[in-house]
């Protein structure tokens, strides 16, 4: 029971991981633009 809270929080850290290595990369080039500084 414990082996699978653990198998199930990694995945949902790499699943979150996996997030925010992927939002950022399409919001990037789009602030640019939008911050005149």
């Amino acid at each position: 029971m414990f082996t699978y809270q653990l198998s199930v929080i990694s995945y949902q850290l790499s699943d979150l991981s996996f997030k925010f290595t992927d939002l950022p990369a399409p919001h990037t080039p789009h602030p640019a633009p939008h911050f005149p500084n």
